[in-house]
Order: structure tokens, then sequence, then C-alpha cells
């Protein structure tokens, strides 16, 4: 090597490894600084669920755009959740289901009220409220609907969904399975791939 310009020893580089080699060898080894930088805030944020090494962050970041969108969307929105809970929200959002709220883990909520759009629901669709508050009771995932102050959260069973609306404990929507449509049971599938 010592006898090649620069520009030669480039050429026969790209030659031998290839031109997206190159390019992740020229900016990882130009942005290492501020990598390392967000390799560690990332790590801190994500722990085990990021590359193990500043290299194989880079290798994602420079090589695989669907990989570092991942990890982008994941360090934006864990905000203190468990991982898998996010990742269930990326793969939902990847699938293109919309307006569906965030996942969380399931919290108890007490039941106060039931709205008359829920009775009608319960009426027409023959769902008692035992059987309603079983679904909620047996939940897989639940996903938060905002906005605040009128957060509802939203529990999926196999068996049906029920939404309780947390300021005033009040019982919004209900629905049996025979009900679900397809985004809810993309819902349900996803979740239990993330939640064995």
């Amino acid at each position: 090597m010592e006898d090649m310009s620069y520009k030669e020893w480039k050429e026969k580089f790209v030659k031998e490894q290839g031109q997206e080699e190159w390019n992740y060898y020229e900016k990882s080894a130009k942005n290492i600084s501020t990598d390392k930088e967000q390799f560690e805030r990332y790590k801190a944020v994500l722990g085990k669920n990021m590359p193990e090494t500043l290299a194989e962050f880079q290798k994602i970041k420079y090589n695989d755009s669907e990989k570092w969108e991942d990890i982008k969307y994941y360090y934006r929105n864990i905000n203190g959740r468990p991982f898998e809970y996010v990742a269930i929200d990326r793969e939902i959002e990847k699938l293109d289901i919309i307006n569906r709220g965030k996942a969380y883990p399931i919290e108890e909520v007490e039941i106060n009220k039931w709205s008359k759009h829920s009775e009608n629901r319960l009426r027409e669709r023959k769902i008692t409220k035992l059987e309603a508050i079983s679904y909620k009771d047996n939940a897989i995932i639940m996903m938060k609907k905002y906005p605040y102050p009128n957060t509802q959260n939203n529990y999926y069973c196999d068996e049906g969904m029920i939404g309780i609306r947390i300021n005033d404990e009040r019982v919004c929507t209900v629905y049996s399975k025979k009900d679900f449509k397809t985004d809810t049971l993309k819902i349900l599938e996803v979740a239990k791939k993330w939640l064995k």
C-alpha cells in the first residue's frame, strides 16, 4: 500500500469489498466521535436491545436503513415502558394500523359507569356486563389512547375488547371476538408474539 496513492487504494478497496462497504467505512470513520456519543445515549435508554458494539451500531446506521429506523423509533418512544411494548407499537405502525393508541402493560382500572354507547353495544352484541369485564380481566394487551385528560385504556383479549376512560372510570365501548376486524386480530397477533 505504501506505493499506492489514496485514489488507487480507494479504487482497490471498492473493487475488492464494494461501494457499499466503502461508504460505510468512510462515514463511520468520519463520524466516529458523534456516533460514539449517540451509541452511548441510545445504549443508556435501550440497554440490551441495542447492538453490543459501536461497530455494530455504525453498521446498522449506515447500511441497514430499516433497522436504523426501528432503533430511532424505540429510542424516541420508550419513555420508561418495557421494550416489548414499544416493539409492539413499531410493528403495529408498520402494518399501517392507525389510531389504536400505544401499547402498555395492563393497568388495573375500576369501572364505575357505563356510557350510553357502551350499553347500546352490549345490547346489540348480546354481551353481558360480566362478559365485558372479563375482557379486561383476561387482557393480553392494553392500548392507551390519548389525548389527556380523556385517555382511554383499551383492553384486548381473545374473547373481546373493552375501552375504559380513565378520568371517570367509564366504559366507552365494548365488542366481542365475533366483531373483531382484521386490525384487531393483527394487534392480538403482534402482542402475543412479543409478550410470550
